[in-house]
């Protein structure tokens, strides 16, 4: 006792053997180091070498010697080194000094064991191989298997390959997980009785703060032992014992939900299958589950019953363990993918699943009665399969009748479905775990046996009303290729092979299933019923078909390869009887059938049999005599299969079905197929034949109707990838089966079109958002386009000389993104018909197939396009409309700033964004992680580890961004976007391969999952339980006392009031109409609404249930009744109650933003207009507004053109422009502070209304104008977002203005004093309005969902209401639309008395009757959307967003309203058309339609004549943001700009005309320069106007900068001085050298005349160059660059030296640490210099001593610097901070540009600074004439020209 008391409470055998020391106690061998391990933040020793052997650690040194260690455990702390074998070996003194060996090791395959070895295999918990814990209880080990009592351990050797912390012995069972907390909490003495206790601190292993034990180490006890499990149930804490409850617990769904969150996200613990439990495991995420009780069931079920053989029992043959009679030890291994499976049953009933392991249940009941809920992701299922669009996968020769005639039974790879032949509604058969190889119904079709093809294979038997399996069982044999049930139901027989080859025939008798009611997986084996084999016979010959008569259960029938036979099953024996078909013996018999319906009066000799046979004859055979009776030849090749009724026999060969008389006389209906007819069938009533063909066909011909219908196609092969359409209800896919194929999702996903591609086999496929056409990526590397409707080839590339991997296009159609395995990115321009490469990018994308067809991922607004590249441990994020790179991502760089523990090397294999609300970048990995970045910054957000087992195919994220699903393993994963539940996913099986594609429609309602087939997985939504609801606090609801009264709900529905009739008769019209009198105005705005915002987000849910009336108008097709839904209605306001914002009392519903084009959606903006604003009188002003540049494409009818009196208005940014064209002068209003959306003239010409959204707190305008003075007469304000839509009425009494989609609100004022007189909310965003010209109260508005509401004005009462009838759409019209979705109208517009012409987003044209509400007729006019409509009473001119407008001959209104279909159709004829530059958004034209106005979306008007087909530019513009401005120097009137659409345009400032346009389509031109004219070469050169157009430089994204000639219109050079974007220009004095300034600092000098680039300067290197200006100095060069880091660098240059360039003076400014909104960023940081005020330095044109200078600093100022006395010797101060600046050549003035919207005019000689107002975004750039006379300043895309008076 005294001699082991040293040995208490623990010995450190390396401590004890001096390991690492002088090694005079121990020994090593071989590669034996130490190293620094970071996961455990330790020195541990690496022992590594190829031969484990030889490279070990050996405690003693030698043999002689002995540890004399008399602990009960030995504890080892190491961890194996993966993909390497190790040794451990312990030799143990039992009694007698008997000594005995223990080794373990993943060398090892099996358990040994003699008296003196015991050899035990082991397998790491997980790939990563993890530091693991182990315990040996060695005193258990020697007593069980050698039957010895232990006595010490006499000597440890460590061999390779491991490495290792420590080794320990003690009497006491240390427990890891188990922190030195709880020892105080707990009292020491009870553990120490318990042998249980914390471990110390040398044998701890690091455990950071917030992390769990279990999570990063594996803990492994030997042997299996009752305290070992004691150890394990208290290391896992009350959520585990959770999660293995709900493992026990079914739904009402077909799916799979994942029991343990824990277990699923690790991999695979200690051991594998086939090895049973000595090994107590308690890995990461490893269950808790007792290794006696485990072993206990597995033995149980070594036989599996069929309660247990469906998925679950599959599962756990491939993961599992056994446990042997005979003890037999090795390492156990739990199964991480443990998940329940719900079943769906008719009855909608749940049973449960009694528990195997009663007292874990009573544990998990007592842990968890005290705590919180268990949060899951809900609802569960959360996830339905609704629709499989898919056939055979194993065969294609089996598809059944049901008895009623109405449905087909088809097997779909692991399914079975059960399709209604009219409804095309599914039935789907879940539980088969392979693909389904055969099946067959009895003669009352209750009873459904199916098999499938795994090994072995499985039969199971099914109730065909319920779908629930009755019984499974496993068939002895290795294949099965035909199953057949008896008439009655009682007998079951199967053909197929068993493991030597030879042909099997069983036969079943299952009569004892036909009385269960409960499904077998909810039975207990007690109640499974008992499958008896009747009989089993073994046979030489080869069989294809197996039949049992209809008249016995006994008698069967077979045929195959040279033999038909007749079996009959007597006395628990199975014979058989070979027809003798005589010359015949050779011939291979297909298809074998009887030829009658199962009568019992029939009599022997009247049965016969017929079989078919390859070569095209019909044998006819006597059943009893059994000879053959008639052999006839009806095919010239093979009869694949064949069916019989009492009418006629029905055959399949290739190509054709044909229905033959029944003594085969002739054909009397046939039918042709594409490929081989492999299955036919005939309906119990004789009526109707089913066929299937081997193209994924299945059809069914009337014989009475003599009609064919196809009841569903599919793809033969795998699908690889799939595209939705946006707009239209349209799919396509493609497939290995070397084809493309359009889907119609609302019909049933009926086959539309299928291309076909027969020596290229597709592989990816991205649907146009817009247009109706589709791009396709081939193996070729070919991307080819085609137009869907006409199925013609539209373009063809070959610039990827590899297999195409992702295909994309931009969310408005304009480009095409394609990527390959050969690293090329390719940008291609979609708005052009033959869709031509912009852009080609080498070792771009990385050179992997696995990332198809997926590989490009864009955002939803189409800003942002993703892909992996340009390697494999990269993701790059570009702008997709010209591929310039925004961020890049390093995947391992990502892993190692998370800290992990694991390999950090990994590669990327999936990306996706999330939705904009998210804003985030999700990258899988080969590893099976899931990183999510920062979409914006590319910060990594957080890591989620094995997501799957093997690897992840598929990531997508709905439209909420609330579910994220994943894809791998043949199954899908639902998670909770946030992670922040107790079980955050579920898990759904049905496909039998990997997924290759994940898809949300766009409405996020439905998943579709490409594999095998196409899955369409319905999105269950939350029941009103599961709703959480957001409470207010108390805070807020004191503060909001006085708006509650307010916005209180209604505690009763409105009463409807008695309208009278109208002057137009209105079916019930519904009072849709807001009450006025219920608008509560606010005192004040900003304060009040911001509250009444905070009140809306806390209270959204409980105020959807109470507030207002949901808008529904339908039509009673038997009764003609209306279903009225009423509004509160409208009341009279006084004008002076309504000058005020507006808020309506129902709460504004949720609509998704509308696709269509036509709907306006303002440009997104950050900037905001300044509230300090410091204007001077206009006598005093220093600037005066002179004209704008340009026309605002992104506004909706915002041009009018008023032919009597010549009035032509337009917009542009915030302006309205009111020019004279004749003489080309422009007048403005001023009023707006945001971009204007549209306008509205008065019938009379007099009044112009104009609209503009709202920006924060701001709200929208609609200013009332005078057109005569041009004055604002009135300011409304209703409406809180955008407005799209204003119109006044005829008579000009009323005007209407409709808000956007986000308020979807309507209002209508009256026009003698701009009251509102009624409002409403209609049922969906309206995108148009026009009042009827005959009759003065109506009006008709057209909109979302396929919507035409007939409004009326009613006036008849005091109060005004508004009656609306909504227009039934007819099915054509509305046929494409994208889910629930329909197609939406656009545009609309009056031709007569009678009749209306409406628009829509898919190219209709449909005419409608005003009196009855109805469309007469509608024809196909564009093949994009049409946005605006002219008409009058015989022609309609239509306008679409491809820049077409056309010209339409129409029938006249009476003519539309009485002529047959067939007359109105062939009155249309289109007469002409013009092609413009782009999306047509306004028309405006006189009463014949002869000539008018249109604007197009490049900011362009046009003026057409359609007499003389001509078009002529009225205005012209820019569509993108215009970086820079410049002046030649002559002549005075020109200028030049930049933008970023690529465009180098050349204007006339006093004309307002473009002159040239030098265009580089996508790349964007940042600079442009001139060479300086001085004074002296102007007063040489004479007249400026004869004076030839100096040559421009500009500089490009690309870094290249482009030389042209403006007077030939021609570039003279491109160079290429720069690697990156060039970002500022100037020329030197005389112009012989251009100095340019790049995005990375440096600085480039360039001979403009030769090309060649004298010197690059690199002293601002890494920081942007942001101004380059040059001094007015004629003897030298003088010139400065400033960079975004506040500092200046001042040069001069001898450009005749050769080393003339010489720093004169360099200047740093001081500035803060961070941004002006506060935040710390690195200096080195680009994105840092991006969030500043650009650093802007000039010299001045009047005094070359002078440097103005502004930046990002302490103050905002400008500051003076004198160049010879080097210092600043003035400042201005300022109240902005500065993004552009100018000087004035004449004068001391200075103009600066601000992020608020204003441009200053600052006098620096006295300090002062005068405001101006005129852009709605940042001012971004300025520049003066050269006389100083006038101003340019721009913001965003619109250009302002000022007049300047100093």
């Amino acid at each position: 006792m005294s001699q082991s008391l040293w040995q208490q409470p623990y010995v450190n055998v390396f401590k004890h053997c001096d390991v690492g020391g002088q090694w005079k106690k121990s020994s090593r061998h071989g590669d034996v180091t130490t190293l620094m391990d970071h996961s455990i933040k330790c020195t541990v020793w690496r022992i590594c070498g190829s031969i484990p052997a030889n490279n070990f650690i050996l405690c003693p040194r030698t043999g002689s010697q002995s540890l004399g260690l008399t602990g009960r455990y030995f504890y080892l702390l190491f961890k194996p080194l993966a993909g390497k074998y190790f040794v451990v070996h312990m030799d143990i003194a039992a009694e007698q000094q008997l000594v005995i060996r223990l080794s373990f090791s993943n060398l090892f395959k099996e358990f040994k064991a003699t008296s003196t070895w015991l050899q035990f295999p082991f397998t790491p918990a997980s790939p990563q191989c993890q530091w693991t814990f182990l315990v040996i209880d060695l005193h258990s080990t020697l007593s069980t298997y050698v039957k010895r009592h232990y006595m010490y351990v006499k000597s440890v050797k460590l061999c390779a390959n491991i490495l290792v912390k420590n080794m320990f012995t003690s009497d006491i069972l240390f427990d890891p997980t188990l922190t030195q907390s709880a020892r105080h909490r707990l009292h020491y003495e009870k553990l120490l009785k318990k042998g249980m206790m914390p471990v110390p601190r040398e044998m701890a292993f690091l455990v950071p703060k917030g992390s769990d034990w279990t999570e990063l180490y594996d803990l492994v006890a030997f042997p299996d032992s009752e305290e070992a499990h004691q150890m394990m149930r208290r290391s896992v804490g009350l959520e585990e014992l959770r999660d293995m409850a709900l493992t026990q617990q079914r739904g009402k769904a077909v799916a799979q939900s994942v029991a343990d969150r824990k277990c699923e996200q690790q991999t695979e613990g200690i051991g594998r299958q086939g090895q049973t439990g000595g090994w107590a495991v308690k890995g990461r995420g490893m269950p808790p589950q007792s290794l006696r009780q485990m072993n206990q069931e597995m033995t149980s079920n070594s036989v599996c019953p069929p309660a247990r053989q469906d998925g679950r029992a599959q599962e756990m043959d491939s993961g599992d363990v056994v446990m042997s009679s005979d003890r037999e030890v090795h390492v156990f291994s739990e199964n991480p993918d443990r998940v329940s499976v719900h079943y769906e049953h008719s009855d909608d009933t749940e049973d449960s699943v009694e528990s195997e392991n009663k007292s874990v249940d009573e544990k998990i009941s007592e842990m968890t009665r005290k705590k919180r809920p268990f949060k899951t992701l809900q609802p569960d299922p959360i996830l339905q399969l609704a629709h499989v669009v898919g056939f055979g996968g194993s065969t294609y020769s089996h598809v059944l009748w049901t008895k009623d005639g109405e449905s087909l039974v088809y097997p779909c790879h692991n399914l079975i479905v059960s399709m209604n032949v009219s409804s095309k509604k599914q039935r789907l058969f879940i539980g088969h775990t392979d693909k389904v190889c055969a099946i067959a119904f009895n003669g009352s079709t209750s009873l459904l046996a199916s098999s499938q093809s795994s090994s072995p294979p499985v039969i199971r038997v099914w109730q065909f009303s319920s779908r629930q399996c009755l019984t499974m069982f496993n068939v002895p044999v290795s294949t099965i290729h035909s199953v057949n049930l008896s008439h009655s139901g009682r007998v079951l027989a199967a053909a197929g092979r068993d493991r030597h080859g030879k042909q099997a025939v069983l036969v079943w008798s299952i009569s004892s299933t036909r009385d269960q009611t409960q499904p077998a997986h909810s039975r207990r084996k007690s109640q499974v019923p008992e499958i008896q084999l009747l009989a089993k016979a073994h046979v030489d010959v080869n069989m294809n078909r197996l039949r049992i008569s209809g008249f016995d259960d006994t008698r069967m029938v077979s045929c195959g390869y040279n033999n038909v036979r007749l079996w009959r099953v007597k006395q628990h024996s199975l014979r058989s009887c070979p027809v003798n078909t005589g010359e015949y013996h050779h011939i291979h018999f297909t298809d074998v059938a009887f030829d009658e319906t199962y009568r019992p009066d029939s009599q022997d000799d009247e049965r016969r049999v017929l079989a078919s046979t390859a070569c095209g004859k019909l044998f006819v055979i006597n059943y009893t005599q059994i000879q053959v009776m008639q052999v006839v030849q009806l095919e010239s090749g093979e009869i694949n299969c064949l069916a019989v009724s009492e009418l006629f026999c029905a055959t399949g060969s290739k190509g054709a079905l044909k229905l033959w008389k029944i003594d085969f006389s002739s054909v009397f209906l046939e039918t042709e197929q594409d490929g081989n007819v492999t299955a036919v069938g005939v309906s119990q009533d004789g009526l109707k034949v089913l066929l299937a063909s081997d193209q994924g066909c299945i059809g069914v011909l009337d014989a009475s109707s003599r009609s064919y219908s196809t009841v569903m196609r599919s793809h033969i092969d795998c699908i690889l990838s799939v595209s939705l359409h946006p707009r239209r209800h349209h799919l396509a896919t493609v497939s290995a089966d070397n084809t493309i194929r359009v889907w119609d999702a609302k019909q049933h996903f009926t086959q539309l079109f299928d291309f076909c591609a027969p020596h290229d086999a597709p592989c990816c496929v991205a649907y146009h958002p817009v247009r109706n056409c589709l791009a396709c990526g081939f193996n070729s590397g070919t991307v080819r386009i085609f137009h869907v409707s006409s199925t013609r080839l539209l373009a063809e590339h070959r610039h990827h000389h590899d297999c195409v991997t992702g295909l994309a296009f931009t969310t408005d159609g304009s480009h095409l993104l394609s990527s390959a395995a050969d690293s090329l990115l390719v940008l291609y321009d979609s708005s052009q018909q033959s869709f031509p490469v912009i852009r080609a990018l080498a070792n771009t994308v990385a050179r992997m197939r696995e990332l198809s067809p997926c590989a490009i991922a864009l955002n939803k607004r189409g800003t942002r396009a993703a892909f992996v590249g340009p390697s494999e441990f990269a993701v790059t994020v570009v702008d997709p409309h010209t591929l310039d790179e925004l961020l890049r991502l390093d995947i391992s760089s990502a892993l190692c700033g998370l800290e992990s523990d694991r390999v950090s090397l990994d590669i990327a294999t999936q990306v996706c964004f999330s939705p904009d609300v998210v804003g985030q970048l999700l990258v899988a990995t080969r590893n099976c992680r899931l990183l999510r970045f920062d979409a914006d910054t590319g910060r990594v957000i957080s890591e989620v580890c094995n997501v799957h087992r093997s690897r992840v195919s598929g990531v997508t994220v709905n439209g909420n961004g609330r579910l994220l699903v994943t894809s791998g393993d043949k199954l899908i994963k639902v998670w909770d976007y946030q992670m922040k539940l107790d079980l955050n996913f579920q898990v759904f099986i049905g496909h039998s391969t990997d997924i290759n594609q994940l898809l949300f429609t766009s409405n996020s309602q439905q998943l579709i999952s490409v594999g095998d087939a196409m899955f369409v997985w319905d999105l269950l939504p939350h029941t009103q339980s599961q709703v959480r609801t957001p409470q207010r606090s108390s805070a807020i609801q004191d503060g909001l006392s006085s708006i509650d009264n307010v916005m209180s709900p209604r505690h009763s529905v409105p009463q409807p009031t008695a309208a009278p009739q109208a002057e137009r008769h209105l079916p019930s019209p519904l009072d849709v109409t807001q009450a006025a009198d219920d608008v509560e105005t606010e005192s004040s705005a900003d304060g009040q609404v911001s509250e009444r915002q905070q009140q809306e987000e806390t209270e959204t849910e409980k105020r959807r249930e109470e507030l207002g009336c949901q808008l529904k108008a339908s039509t009673s097709e038997e009764s003609g009744e209306e279903i009225n839904a009423l509004m509160p209605q409208a009341q009279t306001r006084q004008p002076e109650s309504l000058q005020q914002q507006q808020t309506p009392l129902v709460e504004d519903r949720s609509y998704d933003r509308p696709s269509a084009f036509k709907h306006y959606i303002a440009r997104e903006t950050s900037s905001s207009l300044s509230e300090r604003r410091y204007v001077a009188p206009p006598e005093q002003s220093g600037l005066s507004l002179h004209s704008v540049l340009g026309h605002n494409g992104r506004g909706r009818d915002n041009v009018v053109w008023h032919p009597p009196s010549g009035l032509f208005v337009f917009t542009s940014g915030c302006l309205i422009a009111v020019e004279d064209l004749s003489t080309a002068t422009q007048k403005h209003l001023i009023g707006h502070d945001e971009e204007v959306s549209t306008l509205s003239l008065q019938h009379d010409g007099k009044v112009l209304a104009s609209a503009s959204g709202a920006n924060g707190l701001r709200g929208s305008q609609i200013c009332i104008w005078d057109v005569h003075s041009l004055s604002c007469k009135k300011v409304l304000s209703y409406h809180e977002a955008q407005i799209v839509c204003l119109s006044y009425s005829r008579d000009d009494k009323f005007l209407i203005s409709v808000g956007d989609y986000s308020a979807c609100s309507l209002a209508v004022w009256d026009t003698h004093d701009y009251c509102i007189v009624a409002t409403a909310k209609p049922p969906c965003p309206i995108h148009s309005v026009t009042w009827d010209p005959f009759s003065a109260n109506e009006f008709i508005s057209v909109g979302s969902d396929s919507s035409i509401l007939f409004w009326l004005v009613d006036e008849t009462n005091d109060k005004v209401t508004l009656n609306l009838y909504e227009g039934e759409v007819p099915q054509e019209i509305k046929h494409g639309a994208m889910e629930d979705q329909c197609v939406e109208f656009t545009a609309i517009s009056y031709a007569g008395q009678g009749v209306v012409y409406v628009a829509s987003t898919t190219g209709i044209i449909s005419a409608w009757s005003t009196e009855e509400s109805r469309c007469v007729m509608h024809w196909l006019a564009d093949d994009s959307e049409i946005d605006t409509l002219n008409c009058d009473v015989k022609h309609v001119m239509s306008g679409s967003c491809a820049g077409y407008l056309k010209l339409w001959s129409v029938p006249s209104p009476s003519d539309t309203l009485h002529l047959s279909h067939t007359a109105r159709r062939q009155s249309i004829t289109l007469e002409n058309d013009i092609a413009l530059d782009g999306a047509i958004t306004s028309s405006t034209f006189d009463e014949d339609l002869a000539v008018g106005v249109v604007s197009t979306v490049c900011g362009t008007i046009w003026f057409v004549n359609w007499a003389a087909k001509s078009k002529v530019r009225l205005t012209s513009g820019h569509s993108q943001q215009v970086n820079a401005v410049a002046f030649p120097g002559v002549p005075f009137d020109l200028f030049a700009s930049c933008c970023d659409d690529g465009g180098l345009r050349l204007w006339s400032s006093s004309q307002l005309e473009q002159r040239v346009q030098f265009l580089k389509p996508h790349q964007p031109c940042k600079c442009i320069a001139f060479p300086p004219f001085s004074a002296d070469q102007m007063a040489k050169s004479g007249d400026a106007k004869d004076q030839p157009l100096r040559p421009c430089a500009a500089g490009y994204s690309d870094g290249s900068i482009r030389i042209f000639d403006l007077s030939s219109t021609k570039m003279r050079f491109k160079l290429q001085p720069h690697a990156q974007s060039v970002q500022a220009m100037a020329f030197s004095l005389d112009g012989s050298v251009l100095i340019s300034g790049g995005d990375d600092g440096l600085v480039a000098i360039t001979s403009p005349s030769t090309g060649i680039t004298v010197k690059v300067m690199s002293d601002h290197k890494h920081v942007p160059i942001t101004c380059i200006s040059v001094a007015n100095i004629t003897q030298s060069c003088v010139w400065l660059a400033a960079s975004a880091d506040q500092r200046v660098s001042i040069w001069s240059a001898d450009w005749m030296s050769e080393d003339g360039l010489s720093l004169v003076d360099w200047l740093t400014f001081p500035s803060p640490p961070f941004t002006p909104n506060g935040s710390n960023r690195q200096r080195k940081d680009k994105a840092f210099y991006k969030s500043l005020p650009p650093t802007l330095a000039l010299f001045s044109p009047t005094d070359s001593d002078l440097i103005v200078y502004t930046g990002y600093g302490l103050h905002k100022q400008i500051l003076f610097y004198s160049l010879s006395q080097q210092k600043v010797f003035r400042t201005v101060s300022l109240t902005h901070w500065v993004t552009c600046m100018d000087i004035s050549p004449q004068s001391h003035l200075v103009a600066i540009g601000c992020r608020e919207r204003l441009v200053k005019l600052v006098d620096f000689t006295i300090g002062s600074f005068q405001d101006f107002t005129a852009h709605c975004d940042c001012v971004m750039a300025l520049k003066f004439s050269p006389n100083g006379s006038s101003l340019m300043s721009v913001g965003y895309n619109d250009v302002v020209v000022w007049n300047v008076k100093f």
